[in-house]
């Protein structure tokens, strides 16, 4: 009797509870939720081979828009190249104390629309990512502004404290500009998978600017035109025809 009495009231006591757990939940204004019910709402993935799909689809959406991105800088580049270069160049040739003012003027505008251009693109990388991943490209992105400011500041306070002028002016600008385009190539072409043409990009860059202190400010200009400009509208033109190609391979499928 004494066992039976003892589970009547473990029954009623166990009752009771449920009653006052009801009772808290009518306050609240509704049942609670467990962790386990927190967690069956979120899709869970049990099969590996549909988690190996998930991480491709990822990795080759990351691959085409950094592919994109590379060819919008290598189009851009090249045409800011061949343009400013150009302008440049010919101007020297109408004078005989290097490029006129204008032409200075029109080569600082090419040149900022090429940094306006790697900043968009660096920042565009980084939408719909999250994390280091997307901080670490918008940093990317301003790291052309900061570089670009920093560099022309420090050519100004050259200038101005060396006394320099005119074809040396010219080469002092065009060498920093060069150059802090190839190291931040360089440094893009590592940003997600290695990146080999933004790479050789970046390393032409700086064998131009190793090479532009040697010649006349004319000669300099105009191989930075053809080569420099010419050489990434030609990366341009092949990172469009291997990203075509793989389209259509993976269309096949």
């Amino acid at each position: 009797m004494e066992s039976g009495e003892t589970r009547k009231g473990h029954t009623i006591q166990t009752d009771q509870a449920k009653d006052d757990l009801r009772t808290d939940e009518a306050k609240a204004g509704g049942p609670s939720t467990s962790m386990n019910e927190l967690y069956d709402d979120e899709p869970a993935i049990s099969d590996p081979a549909q988690a190996m799909r998930l991480v491709d689809d990822e990795s080759r959406r990351l691959r085409a828009m950094f592919a994109t991105n590379g060819q919008a800088l290598y189009l851009t580049w090249g045409l800011v190249w061949l343009a400013a270069y150009l302008v440049l160049g010919i101007s020297s040739l109408r004078t005989t104390h290097g490029p006129s003012s204008a032409a200075f003027i029109i080569y600082s505008l090419l040149l900022l629309t090429g940094v306006a251009t790697s900043i968009i693109c660096g920042i565009k990388a980084g939408t719909g990512r999250r994390g280091q991943s997307k901080l670490k490209e918008m940093i990317y992105g301003w790291s052309w502004f900061l570089a670009f400011l920093g560099g022309m500041l420090m050519c100004a306070g050259l200038v101005r404290h060396l006394g320099l002028s005119g074809e040396y002016v010219a080469t002092v600008y065009n060498c920093t500009a060069v150059l802090i385009v190839g190291i931040l190539y360089m440094v893009g072409s590592v940003l997600a998978d290695f990146d080999l043409p933004m790479f050789l990009g970046g390393v032409l860059m700086l064998v131009i600017g190793i090479l532009m202190p040697l010649l006349s400010a004319t000669v300099g200009f105009f191989i930075m035109a053809v080569v420099g400009g010419g050489s990434f509208l030609v990366l341009a033109g092949v990172v469009h025809a291997c990203t075509r190609g793989l389209n259509r391979k993976r269309a096949r499928r």
